[in-house]
C-alpha cells in the first residue's frame, strides 16, 4: 500500500525535474543552463582610428569630430549598456546604446560547449540624450553627408556589428556608427578603440 501511495509522487517528480532542462525555447548546455557570453567589452574606450572599409579615413573624420568615447557596462547575463559621447568645437552629443551579442540557435546535434563567440552583435542606438549647446550641429568641412541639428531622442536605429578583441586593450569594430547621418563612407566604417 505504501508503494502505491508514493508512485504518483515519484512519477511527478521525474517529470517536473526532467522538464526544467528540456531546452524548450532556450539554448542549454548539458550542465550550465543557457549559453551566455555576458558583456566582454566592459570598460572606458576612446576612438583611435577610423577607416572606410580598410582605407584611411581619419583625416576626414578628424576634420569633423575632435573626440569620441564609450563607457561600456554589463546589462544582465547577455548584453551591454553604452554611454557614447563625441564632441567638436561646435557641438557635443551624448547617446545611449545597447550592444547584444549574437548567439546562434543550436540544433540537437550541436554541442554549445564547443562554440566560440565570434564577436557578432547588434547595436541598438537608443537615441541622443544630451546636446551641448542645445540644437548644436557638427560642421562637415571634409565629409559631404547632410547633417541635422542635435535633437534629444533622435538617432534611433539598430545595426549589425562585429567586434574584434584579439589585441589586448583594443576593440576593432566593423559597422559601428555606420549610418549615413554620421559620415559619407559608403564602404562601411571600421573603428578602432583603445582602453582609457
Amino acid at each position: 500500500m505504501l508503494v502505491s501511495l508514493f508512485t504518483p509522487w515519484v512519477t511527478w517528480w521525474f517529470l517536473a525535474t526532467g522538464c526544467t532542462n528540456s531546452g524548450l525555447g532556450v539554448v542549454f548546455t548539458a550542465d550550465t543552463g543557457p549559453v551566455t557570453v555576458g558583456c566582454p567589452w566592459e570598460g572606458e574606450w576612446e576612438l583611435a582610428v577610423v577607416e572606410c572599409s580598410s582605407f584611411p579615413y581619419n583625416d576626414k573624420w578628424d576634420a569633423t569630430y575632435d573626440s569620441a568615447e564609450m563607457v561600456i557596462e554589463a546589462d544582465g547575463a547577455n548584453g551591454c549598456n553604452v554611454e557614447f559621447t563625441w564632441s567638436a568645437a561646435t557641438c557635443a552629443e551624448e547617446e545611449a546604446w545597447v550592444i547584444t551579442p549574437t548567439i546562434p540557435e543550436f540544433t540537437e546535434d550541436e554541442d554549445p560547449k564547443e562554440w566560440d563567440y565570434d564577436g557578432k552583435a547588434t547595436v541598438s542606438y537608443e537615441g541622443i540624450t544630451d546636446c551641448a549647446p542645445a540644437e548644436c550641429e557638427f560642421e562637415q568641412s571634409e565629409m559631404t553627408f547632410n547633417s541635422s541639428p542635435c535633437d534629444e531622442g533622435d538617432r534611433k536605429l539598430s545595426e549589425q556589428i562585429e567586434i574584434d578583441t584579439s589585441i589586448d586593450d583594443q576593440l576593432t569594430i566593423d559597422g559601428l556608427l555606420d549610418d549615413p547621418g554620421r559620415h559619407d563612407c559608403v564602404l562601411g566604417l571600421r573603428t578602432t578603440w583603445t582602453r582609457k
